[in-house]
């Protein structure tokens, strides 16, 4: 969302339309967050509707005799968790991967970009196009100096709970295709590998 929020919906890697286009000019923090959100959000509907789409056919992919067998609902109505949807309850997620960098990336470019005015946005984003080339001191001073999440520190911490809170609101209780809700989580696990070889340098 960050790359997508820089590059007016462009992947780096890819250089592929895949983002929403920019909506206006970026010239605080402020609105450079807002854009942030607003490709977030259109993430989560293309996951949400991917989600649908997946668990729309669960039916025909997912016949599970024995594990339903270990739910007493599905047990005392005589049918399948996923063919017969006998669970007690049917809430999808879409969980965020990637917080903390997206956490600390936000934060960088407030600091670096916004208040020290050390670079236009442009020039954060060209460096960061290049992989930090001819840059090393900049990196190094981001990677190590900066306010990083997860260390009790307000300013940062708050971002990451600004960008919860942002999604929480637009992902929670939307309804899903199997009479459930849909519930925001926060996972990551081996992901981050997939997901980083398909990710450009990031400004953290």
């Amino acid at each position: 969302a960050i790359e997508y929020a820089l590059n007016d919906g462009v992947d780096v890697l890819t250089n592929q339309q895949i983002g929403l286009k920019v909506e206006k000019p970026i010239e605080s923090y402020s609105d450079f967050y807002a854009e942030f959100t607003r490709q977030l959000k259109f993430l989560s509907d293309c996951a949400i509707k991917a989600t649908n789409l997946w668990e729309e056919n669960d039916k025909f992919l997912h016949g599970a005799p024995i594990f339903s067998s270990t739910f007493i609902e599905a047990v005392s109505k005589g049918g399948d968790i996923y063919c017969d949807r006998t669970a007690k309850y049917f809430n999808s997620s879409i969980n965020v991967m990637g917080l903390a960098t997206a956490t600390d990336s936000l934060y960088a470019l407030k600091k670096i970009v916004f208040e020290d005015k050390k670079y236009t946005l442009k020039e954060f984003n060209d460096i960061l196009k290049s992989n930090w080339k001819d840059n090393e001191i900049l990196r190094l001073t981001i990677k190590n100096k900066l306010k990083k999440f997860g260390n009790n520190d307000d300013e940062v911490d708050s971002i990451a709970k600004d960008i919860m809170d942002d999604l929480a609101k637009y992902i929670n209780k939307k309804p899903n295709v199997k009479g459930g809700l849909y519930r925001l989580g926060i996972i990551s696990i081996d992901w981050r590998w997939e997901y980083g070889q398909h990710t450009g340098a990031s400004a953290d």
